[in-house]
């Protein structure tokens, strides 16, 4: 008579099944890979058919590198991508804020992924034809004599601007809501770009 003890594992392809001696609850070695197991007893016997018998148990990962005893959490997880996320655009602000970038036309793209990522705040005014028709409108009055209707910053007022001035087509899709009206607002230090806060109101900035 032949006595086989064998354990294989439910959800994965570990290879053929473990003959091996082994113990059920082994306090030394425990199991390196977690998760459902099946053991199995077969006895073989010359003068009669194979008998066996075969429970299932969810064993834990007991290896000094295992995580199957902690189980991941999907919220948890968005919730550390989310704080990763945050602290990046925030050290991505800092230092171009740090180094003056802002105030050169090459630095100034620069920060728009970190403007994105920082301030996800929107424009309280909706993109409808009334908003839209009355931008039109300050843009002709108070934009179109640098920017021209191109957006291309080489109107007949730009002449002479040093930094040249930005071509918006490229420039106000990158930065947030917030920092565009803060730009029209307060003007950028070092360039052609004046404030407007005095000619115009918080609605139509």
């Amino acid at each position: 008579m032949l006595l086989l003890p064998r354990r294989r594992h439910r959800e994965n392809d570990l290879g053929g099944p473990s003959t091996r001696r082994w113990a059920v609850c082994d306090r030394r070695r425990g199991f390196s890979v977690g998760g459902a197991w099946q053991a199995e007893v077969i006895v073989r016997r010359p003068d009669a058919f194979d008998a066996r018998t075969a429970f299932r148990f969810i064993a834990a990962d007991t290896s000094a590198g295992g995580s199957s005893l902690i189980p991941p959490d999907p919220d948890k997880g968005q919730f550390n991508f989310g704080l990763e996320l945050f602290g990046g655009a925030t050290l991505y602000m800092g230092v171009g804020v740090a180094a003056g970038v802002w105030r050169t036309r090459r630095g100034a793209p620069l920060l728009g992924p970190g403007l994105a990522g920082l301030d996800a705040r929107t424009n309280p005014f909706p993109p409808d034809q009334a908003s839209i028709g009355t931008g039109q409108q300050l843009y002709t009055q108070n934009c179109q004599v640098c920017h021209v209707v191109s957006d291309l910053g080489d109107g007949p007022s730009s002449v002479g601007s040093n930094p040249p001035l930005a071509d918006l087509a490229v420039h106000v899709p990158l930065p947030a809501d917030p920092d565009l009206f803060n730009i029209i607002s307060d003007g950028v230090l070092g360039s052609a770009m004046t404030s407007f806060n005095e000619a115009l109101t918080e609605d139509e900035i």
